[in-house]
C-alpha cells in the first residue's frame, strides 16, 4: 500500500530503522495532520484578510458614488414654521407693534356731561364711558314731577362733553313727538344771537353821517353834530374814531358814551 511505503520512506529517512512498522505509521499520521492543519489555519487567516479588505473596499466606493439625499417633502413641510400663531402669540405681536409705529389713542374711562331741564338734580357729573343717557339722569336725581321721560332716548350713549335736556311736560306736548333737546338747545341760540343782532343798533360813520344822524348819539345835539361836520369838512375825514376828540364839545366823558356805538371809514 502507498500509505506503507510512505511510512517505510519516513523511517529510513529518520533514521529509525530499529522502530517497529507501527510506530512508523503513527508519526506520518501525526505529521500529515500537523501538515493539513497548518495548512488549513493558513488559508483560513488569509481567506479572512481578504474578505476584510474587499468588504472595506467596496463600502469606501459605494460611500463615494453615493449622492446625498434630499429631504422628502413631507419632511420639508414638518420642519418650516407653520405660520400660524398659537393662543397669546397674535396678541403679543400686536402689543409690541411694528418699529416706529404711533401707539392707539388712550380711550377716557370716565367723561362729563351737564344734565339740565326738568331733572331733580341739574348739574355736571362724571360718570363711565360707557354709560347712557338713563344713567346720567339718575346721577341728577331723576325726572322731576313735570318732566317728560318720553322726550329724550335713554337708551342713547353718552358723549363727553355734552348736554342733556330735558323738557317739561308742556314744552314737550307744544313741541309734539318731534322735540330734539339738541335741536332745541340749537333753536335757541340762534334765537339769542338772532335777537341780540335786532337789538343792537347799527354804527354812526362819523365820516359819512349827516347831522341828524350824528344826532342819534347820545349826548350829541344840533350844536354839537353842526361842529362835528364842519370839523371833517375842515381838516378831513376822522382817521379813527378817537379823532372825534378833536372837535370842540367832545371832551373824554362824551366820548365815552359814545365811543361803541360810531365808527370811520
Amino acid at each position: 500500500m502507498a500509505f506503507v511505503e510512505q511510512a517505510e520512506s519516513l523511517r529510513s529517512k529518520a533514521h529509525l530503522g530499529g522502530a517497529k512498522l507501527p510506530v512508523a505509521i503513527g508519526l506520518a499520521v501525526a505529521a500529515v495532520a500537523v501538515v493539513v492543519f497548518a495548512g488549513t489555519s493558513l488559508f483560513g487567516a488569509v481567506s479572512g484578510e481578504s474578505l476584510v479588505i474587499e468588504q472595506a473596499l467596496s463600502e469606501q466606493e459605494a460611500g463615494a458614488g453615493q449622492q446625498p439625499q434630499e429631504p422628502s417633502e413631507e419632511a420639508s413641510k414638518a420642519q418650516e414654521p407653520t405660520g400660524e400663531k398659537g393662543p397669546g402669540q397674535e396678541s403679543e405681536t400686536a402689543a409690541a407693534g411694528a418699529p416706529g409705529a404711533e401707539p392707539a389713542a388712550a380711550v377716557p374711562a370716565t367723561v362729563f356731561v351737564h344734565v339740565g331741564g326738568a331733572v331733580a338734580s341739574p348739574g355736571v357729573y362724571e360718570m363711565p364711558a360707557s354709560s347712557r343717557v338713563a344713567d346720567a339722569i339718575e346721577l341728577a336725581g331723576g325726572f322731576s314731577a313735570d318732566g317728560a321721560a318720553d322726550a329724550v332716548n335713554l337708551a342713547r350713549p353718552v358723549v363727553d362733553g355734552e348736554r342733556i335736556i330735558v323738557p317739561t311736560q308742556e314744552e314737550y306736548a307744544a313741541a309734539g313727538t318731534g322735540w330734539d333737546a339738541a335741536a332745541q338747545e340749537a333753536a335757541g341760540a340762534s334765537g339769542a344771537a338772532a335777537g341780540d343782532a335786532e337789538a343792537a343798533p347799527a354804527l354812526v360813520n362819523i365820516n359819512t353821517a349827516t347831522a341828524e344822524e350824528l344826532q342819534t348819539l347820545s349826548g350829541v345835539g344840533p350844536s354839537t353834530a353842526e361842529k362835528i361836520v364842519a370839523d371833517r369838512d375842515a381838516n378831513g375825514p376822522f382817521e379813527t374814531c378817537e379823532d372825534l376828540q378833536r372837535v370842540s364839545g367832545i371832551g373824554e366823558k362824551k366820548y365815552a358814551a359814545i365811543a361803541d356805538f360810531i365808527c370811520v371809514g
